[in-house]
């Protein structure tokens, strides 16, 4: 079954820009028979969404890496905290990571429901808790 899209405002259409960039998963839009460009939309078979998902999510994390950045920074400061004993640049690190942590949702309300929270004067074991 075929799909139109018809193109709208500037922001739908940045929207259908970004859409096919995902359905065309680095392929040339010259060289590909996946959409079909007209003069005023776009036409794909219902069929080529199979797998969208997984391609809108790996375009995602190539384009914004934060989950990747965290992760790096969540072990480094694992360790610091592990050899050096929480000193100033540790605490720092720390500081750093709570206030990016704070803009994940998911991830507060899952600190949340275990109870895990950064308090001022926390203690090795509380930092290592967190992290």
């Amino acid at each position: 079954m075929m799909e139109r899209v018809y193109l709208g405002d500037w922001a739908y259409n940045a929207g259908i820009v970004g859409f096919i960039e995902i359905m065309l998963d680095g392929q040339n839009l010259d060289e590909q028979d996946i959409i079909k460009i007209g003069e005023n939309y776009i036409e794909f078979d219902r069929s080529s969404l199979s797998g969208f998902s997984e391609k809108f999510f790996k375009k995602a994390y190539e384009r914004y890496p934060r989950t990747d950045e965290v992760i790096i920074l969540v072990k480094k400061i694992y360790d610091q905290i592990l050899n050096n004993n929480l000193d100033n640049e540790t605490k720092e690190e720390l500081s750093k990571l709570k206030t990016r942590v704070d803009g994940f949702s998911k991830l507060n309300k899952a600190l949340d429901k275990e109870n895990i929270k950064l308090a001022r004067n926390y203690s090795k074991e509380e930092a290592l808790r967190y992290v």
